[in-house]
């Protein structure tokens, strides 16, 4: 059975060695980041009024690995969702961009009239 990973407080990765501590923090970057990502595919399922089962069943791949995607477990394959749902991929990547804090969102509408018509 496997151990149960805790996160350390930060005095015990003070106390750890520095390649240890900068694994760990390596680590937890790279989860958070999945996650991230994870919550970004999410609600991009909402937006599409899709359940995960059915995006994954559009992505061709079963709903426990999508499911380990929004979880942050397993990396997302962002070239996947593009190959085989290029609409939701670009919904993805709008709820990434909202999540960064160096991007800002603008949405835009713009009406063309064509002459003549009014």
């Amino acid at each position: 059975m496997a151990k149960a990973r805790r996160d350390l407080t930060p005095q015990e990765i003070d106390a750890a060695s520095p390649s240890k501590a900068n694994g760990y923090l390596a680590r937890r970057e790279i989860t958070d980041t999945r996650r991230a990502i994870g919550v970004a595919i999410e609600v991009a399922c909402a937006r599409v009024r899709k359940t995960q089962e059915q995006v994954a069943d559009e992505l061709g791949m079963d709903r426990g690995q999508f499911g380990k995607w929004i979880s942050g477990v397993e990396r997302p394959q962002l070239d996947r969702i593009c190959d085989r749902y290029p609409e939701f991929y670009d919904l993805v990547l709008v709820e990434l961009a909202k999540l960064s804090a160096r991007i800002e969102v603008v949405t835009s509408l713009r009406v063309r009239e064509r002459s003549g018509e009014r």
